[in-house]
């Protein structure tokens, strides 16, 4: 604290406490509001909690909406904050880490279905019967087969994720 400040007094230290944390709440409410409802049901509300963050989600016009955001920032307030935003951070976590996956899978099929079974040999993992197949089939360009090489592709990283 410098010379020119003046202590500040319990109130106002209150005061700004309170701001924070509905400045806080508000930014959770914000985030339910844009969220599917697959991932809030990730999140393992209670039920008074998922029930209005279902209430509010349902309101369409726009003044009222935000009136819903608000009561719904309110009723947080009463929860664990630090809990939600926890799981919050957690499923987005995963989430990166799926897309991530696929963004991966994707650069394989293309480049296998590109470079032919000579690419196979740098595959992570290592190459098997069925790969080879599907990439010889994605290569003559068979119906459903560049699908079914990126499903393969997705399901080998799964099991090596899973074995590390």
């Amino acid at each position: 604290m410098t010379d020119d400040e003046e202590p500040r007094s319990k109130r106002q230290i209150r005061r700004e406490e309170l701001r924070d944390a509905g400045e806080r709440s508000a930014k959770l409410a914000s985030t339910l509001m844009k969220m599917a409802d697959i991932e809030i049901s990730k999140l393992q509300l209670d039920e008074v909690t998922l029930d209005a963050v279902k209430s509010a989600r349902k309101v369409k016009h726009h003044t009222a909406r935000r009136r819903a955001e608000r009561q719904l920032a309110g009723d947080l307030r009463r929860i664990d904050l630090d809990g939600v935003e926890q799981k919050m951070a957690e499923l987005r976590g995963s989430n990166e880490a799926v897309t991530k996956r696929l963004h991966e899978a994707e650069y394989w099929r293309a480049r296998l279905v590109a470079e032919g079974t000579s690419a196979l040999s740098a595959f992570p993992g290592g190459p098997d019967d069925k790969l080879r197949d599907l990439t010889d089939a994605a290569q003559r360009s068979k119906p459903g087969s560049s699908r079914a090489l990126f499903r393969h592709i997705v399901e080998r990283f799964k099991a090596l994720a899973a074995s590390r």
